[in-house]
């Protein structure tokens, strides 16, 4: 609202949000919905080839390497959730006014997925900086931080 508060439905007598404006209604949008889900899909297949390529070759197994194929599943997750959700959006539209407790839950995990791709970006940099300024550092030990902050944290 205006005032900063949450609209309260007079029906359930709780807050709600319109989402009837986001309601796939017209060709243009119905084609960005498949274009979306088209790339989302493409994205995951080479992201799940890259997981194989990296875990079937033992000379790739690296500490390096290893925080990659992390990356990558947080990828791969985020794709599949948004794939998911954008095809259940129009699958059923009117799911958008409903707002069943699923999807709101389908929407926090999403946004779970990615948030993640960030923190293990930053682990990513934050393993290479510790790596260049501190040579000798313990690297199992730098490792099990960033699983912490890539999963855990945020």
């Amino acid at each position: 609202m205006e005032d900063g508060t949450w609209y309260i439905s007079p029906k359930s007598n709780k807050t709600w949000t319109n989402y009837e404006t986001c309601v796939v209604s017209d060709d243009s949008h119905r084609l960005t919905l498949y274009l979306s889900i088209s790339g989302y899909t493409i994205s995951c297949v080479l992201l799940i080839i890259s997981i194989a390529i990296f875990s079937a070759f033992r000379q790739l197994r690296c500490t390096r390497v290893l925080l990659h194929q992390h990356l990558f599943v947080s990828f791969v997750l985020t794709g599949f959730m948004w794939i998911f959700s954008n095809a259940q959006f129009m699958i059923k539209p009117e799911m958008r006014k409903d707002n069943p407790a699923w999807c709101k839950a389908m929407h926090v995990i999403t946004q779970y997925f990615s948030v993640s791709n960030y923190f293990w970006m930053f682990c990513e940099a934050f393993f290479l900086h510790t790596i260049i300024v501190q040579a000798f550092s313990k690297q199992k030990k730098l490792l099990m931080a960033c699983y912490f902050i890539g999963w855990v944290l945020f």
